[in-house]
Parts: C-alpha cells; sequence; structure tokens
C-alpha cells in the first residue's frame, strides 16, 4: 500500500494543506465554544451529551481526518488514479473550515466514518462470484451507521443499487444486506428493551431543511470556489472514468450514486449539514483524480489559498482592517 509522502507535493498544495489544517485547529480549539446537539436527535446512540467539550472536538477531528484517509486507502488499492498526492483531504478541510460546527456533532460524524467504510467494503464486490461475506460485512457497516443516523436508512436504496451494478441482484444477496443492515438496530432494540431504556425514537419523516449561512464575502467566495470545484470534480472524474477499467468504472459509479444520494437526502432531512457531509467523501476522491488529470493545478491550489486567506481575514474580528470591512 502506497504511503503518503510530503517530499512529492508540489509547494502550493503543501501550502494549502497545511494552512487549512492550522486554521482548522484555531477555529475549532479557540472560536468554537459550544456543543451543537443537532445531530443527537437523529442518533439511537449518542455520545456527546455526557463527553467534555474538549474531547468532543478531539475525537471529533481524528475520526473526521481517518474518514478520508480511507479515501486514499481506497485509491491505492484500487488505483483510480496513479501516484496520487494529499489532494484527497483539500475539499474535507475546505468543509469543515466552513462548517465548524460538524466536527462537535460526534453521531454525524461517526456515521461519516461508519459509511466510509461501508464504501469501502462494498467496492469489493464488483464481479466476486461468492461474497456474501463481502455484502454481510458492508451492510453492516451501513446498519451501524443507523444507530448514530437513522435517517441514513433510506441511503440503503442506494446500497441496493450498488450491488446491481457492481454483480447484479439475487434474492440471496438481498437477504443477506438485510439481515447485515437490521442486526445492529436488533440488538440495540434488545439491550434497550433489557435496560429498561425508552427513550429513543426513530423518525424517517422528511422536512425541507433550513440552511445557515455567513453573510459576509469571505465565506461565500470560499463556498462558491467549493461548489464549483465540487462539480468539476464530478465532471473531470466522469471523463476521466471512460478511459478506465470496467472494474473502477463501476466502483465509480457506486460513489456517484452514494454522492447524490447524500445531498438528495440531507435537502429533505431536518439535519442539512449532518447528512451533506457524507458527500464529501465521494467528492474528495472526484477532487483527488481530477488535481492529478488537471494540467494547470498550480492556478487551482493559488485561487484557493487566496480566498482561505481573504475568509481568514474576513472572518476574525480581531484582524478588522479597514479595507476588509466592507467585506464581512
Amino acid at each position: 500500500m502506497a504511503a503518503m509522502n510530503p517530499s512529492k507535493w508540489t509547494f502550493l498544495e503543501n501550502a494549502l494543506i497545511a494552512i487549512a489544517f492550522f486554521y482548522l485547529l484555531f477555529v475549532l480549539f479557540f472560536k468554537l465554544e459550544v456543543v451543537d446537539e443537532e445531530s443527537a436527535d437523529n442518533a439511537l446512540i449518542s455520545f456527546s451529551s455526557f463527553l467534555p467539550i474538549i474531547a468532543v472536538k478531539i475525537i471529533g477531528l481524528i475520526i473526521y481526518l481517518f474518514s478520508f484517509r480511507l479515501v486514499f486507502i481506497t485509491n491505492s488499492s484500487f488505483k483510480f488514479v496513479e501516484n496520487a498526492k494529499a489532494s484527497f483531504i483539500v475539499l474535507p478541510l475546505i468543509f469543515a473550515i466552513l462548517f465548524p460546527e460538524l466536527l462537535v456533532r460526534l453521531e454525524a460524524i461517526i456515521s461519516l466514518l461508519l459509511l466510509s467504510s461501508t464504501l469501502l467494503v462494498l467496492i469489493q464486490l464488483h464481479q466476486q462470484t461468492n461474497a456474501k461475506g463481502i455484502l454481510f460485512s458492508a451492510a453492516l457497516l451501513h446498519g451501524l451507521a443507523l444507530l448514530f443516523n437513522v435517517q441514513l436508512l433510506w441511503l440503503f436504496l442506494f446500497f441496493i443499487a450498488s450491488i446491481y451494478i457492481l454483480r447484479g441482484i439475487k434474492i440471496k444477496d438481498l437477504l443477506v444486506s438485510l439481515i447485515g443492515l437490521f442486526l445492529p438496530l436488533f440488538y440495540y432494540v434488545g439491550i434497550a428493551y433489557l435496560l429498561n431504556y425508552s427513550n429513543y425514537h426513530i423518525d424517517l419523516n422528511f422536512s425541507f431543511t433550513k440552511i445557515d449561512f455567513k453573510d459576509n464575502w469571505g465565506f461565500i467566495s470560499l463556498l462558491l470556489l467549493f461548489v464549483i470545484t465540487a462539480f468539476l470534480s464530478a465532471g473531470q472524474t466522469f471523463i476521466s472514468r471512460m478511459k478506465m477499467t470496467v472494474r473502477n468504472r463501476d466502483q465509480l459509479s457506486v460513489y456517484y450514486l452514494y454522492a447524490f444520494g447524500a445531498l438528495l437526502l440531507a435537502f429533505f432531512s431536518d439535519s442539512f449539514l449532518s447528512v451533506a457531509c457524507l458527500a464529501i467523501i465521494p467528492l474528495s476522491l472526484f477532487y483527488g483524480i481530477m488535481h492529478k488529470k488537471f494540467s494547470k493545478v498550480w492556478i487551482l491550489d493559488s485561487l484557493w489559498i487566496l480566498l482561505l486567506i481573504f475568509y481568514v481575514l474576513v472572518d476574525n474580528a480581531w484582524l478588522k482592517l479597514p479595507f476588509l470591512v466592507t467585506f464581512a
């Protein structure tokens, strides 16, 4: 398995990741003070309510970063792009800077890790003749994610569609998937009953979500670049996909399915951020592929750095400069 080698990174990419990472640490540990318990509303198991705030921040950050380490492992295993650099972490870092409250939604971060693991296991199904073990493991991971966000049950429809893409649908496969999916829930309900714990609910209702954005130009410009880059990454990866092996094309189709499913569900969920972050898993893979294929990548890295610095200046009261007042 290939390892990340900092000596092979370009200077601009290295600088971008360093600036983004250290500013994220500053925001998380010095600016973000209140734990956001919104994600706990859809969780059957909640940790953030009784852990100290500093523990929530540290654990959330570690789990968040490791979730996208799995994306790098996925590329190393299946070779979507050769000699991949650290570009897989760029979109996750920018997303966390734009929405730092995500990192204190511990239940959402745990479901992110479990879904990232689900995808890593699921895409191994391609053209396997006897893959019940893989299928059960992937469904079990998805089922565990449900315990931390029950609305992810709707994403299981895309799990079934992914099976069809990777190896076709069989009744036995559906049964194995359903057993793996509901096994964690079965044990949870059983233990809750034995402990006489009745303070839980499963809410699968749709409701249009309310999205709160900062009203300053630093945030808007960085968010706009993020959205444009995400769409370009998806488009460039789709073009590059045509030249890949059948296995890689089918595996990338699964990532496209989950990106679409997560975004669609996010707009109908009562917790947009906790579900939308799941789309960053496939988008980070797409960005890594595009970053490798893009001939003028230094332009993109420079633009990221400029807008990130602009965002930092505008977003911090202690950096209020006369010429920046109109942007805040």
